[in-house]
């Protein structure tokens, strides 16, 4: 009998160690978290790696990546950006689907030599349903600007499980007057594909794999040429292991 529950305790044990999670809103980044980030640029390792490699209780071992460089990813309360971005993203009032829960520094951005795009912030709403980037804030040629998605990009729906599909779409632009137009829509289409142990040099999660397919249309127009056009870019894919509160 003792063996019996003992074999009995070290199942249930495996299993609980194998079984797939659950992703919520909880699981989502808040003000003030800071993130540590690894960045490879080791070809030759990547080569290696093929990402459509997925599926139920799968082992992604990617222990051989060796960071050449790291940098700190950072949220911050939204009221604690510049006051001009927050327009859009701190008005509950009057943009309630816009009303935005942290800001996080984004990317400086050059259009053109005529359009320069810096101290950038990306706003971000983590709401029971979803997950979602609101817009950005950005010094456009060294105006202070507010840019909102319209909708806003939906990155994750709650609770995020296994065999999970959804899509969104957005656009923004931005306008610099007598100098051009610049504006982007985006389609995203979401799939959670698989669920296991992810083994980074860092340790092994456990993990739900997403695939997200961006489908992105650039428009640009130019007032010294008096016009414009639009530009269908090559499909992004990225792919995401999110682990428990990671």
């Amino acid at each position: 009998m003792k063996k019996l529950l003992i074999l009995l305790v070290i199942a249930l044990i495996s299993k609980s160690l194998t079984a797939q999670i659950t992703i919520t809103t909880n699981d989502m980044p808040s003000s003030y978290d800071t993130f540590v980030v690894s960045f490879t640029i080791a070809l030759d390792s990547l080569w290696s790696i093929d990402p459509e490699l997925t599926g139920a209780n799968y082992s992604w071992d990617y222990s051989f990546l060796t960071p050449d460089s790291q940098g700190v990813k950072r949220f911050v309360s939204v009221s604690e950006t510049p006051y001009a971005y927050q327009y859009y993203f701190n008005n509950q009032f009057m943009f309630p689907d816009h009303y935005s829960s942290h800001a996080s520094p984004g990317n400086t951005l050059t259009f053109f030599q005529q359009v320069q795009i810096t101290d950038v912030y990306d706003f971000f709403k983590n709401s029971t349903g979803e997950y979602s980037q609101t817009g950005f804030g950005a010094s456009i040629n060294s105006i202070p600007t507010s840019n909102k998605f319209d909708p806003p990009d939906k990155i994750y729906r709650f609770p995020v499980n296994y065999g999970n599909t959804d899509s969104s779409s957005s656009t923004w632009g931005f306008e610099i007057p007598n100098t051009a137009y610049y504006g982007q829509s985006k389609k995203r289409v979401n799939t959670v594909d698989g669920w296991g142990q992810l083994t980074t040099p860092f340790g092994t999660f456990q993990t739900l794999r997403v695939k997200s397919v961006l489908y992105l249309t650039d428009t640009v127009y130019t007032d010294s040429l008096g016009m414009g056009t639009t530009i269908d870019k090559p499909n992004e894919i990225e792919y995401k292991w999110l682990g428990s509160g990671k």
